[in-house]
């Protein structure tokens, strides 16, 4: 199976001609930037301080879990079977699953042609992102912070086993 990462010769034929230039293949990492400036975005925001680890969690598991969705929508398509919702897939990119859906579009050559969809899926991106960048103004931070503790006396209140705690000290807490 053809993964999709494949990097493009330095050279291509312009059609009609016999001169090489550089070119970028279809297949090149360049499709995969956005989910890429993402990573890099959250890595940012942790490591600078801004946002607790769990963010970059969540964004992680609802990616891996659009992954997935998208797969089982393409093999659905395959095989001419009941297939998964167009709406869900874009509330899992809204939720923070879209740079899961960037790269399962490019892995799986699924949605990345109708224009309905990916108007929609961009604009659920756009959305995702300004989400993200309020996080980071005060009246975010300072909701995030209030939402992040008020899960964090939730979830404490539940587990008295304190390796597990210390694990979910770490992820519910800023980096210092």
């Amino acid at each position: 199976m053809d993964a999709g990462f494949t990097v493009a010769p330095l050279t291509k034929c312009i059609p009609g001609t016999n001169s090489r230039t550089p070119a970028i293949h279809d297949k090149s990492l360049v499709k995969y930037s956005p989910a890429l400036a993402c990573i890099i975005a959250l890595g940012a925001s942790y490591l600078l301080g801004y946002t607790p680890l769990i963010i970059s969690a969540f964004y992680l598991a609802l990616s891996l879990l659009t992954v997935l969705f998208y797969a089982i929508d393409k093999s659905a398509a395959r095989n001419d079977k009941s297939r998964t919702p167009e709406t869900n897939l874009h509330l899992l990119a809204l939720f923070s699953g879209w740079p899961g859906a960037v790269i399962a579009q490019q892995l799986f050559r699924h949605k990345t042609i109708k224009p309905g969809f990916r108007q929609v899926f961009w604009g659920t991106v756009i959305i995702n992102c300004g989400a993200f960048i309020w996080i980071h103004t005060n009246a975010g931070s300072q909701y995030l912070n209030t939402y992040i503790f008020r899960v964090e006396e939730i979830i404490l209140a539940e587990i008295s086993n304190s390796t597990v705690q210390s694990i979910l000290f770490r992820l519910l807490g800023f980096h210092s």
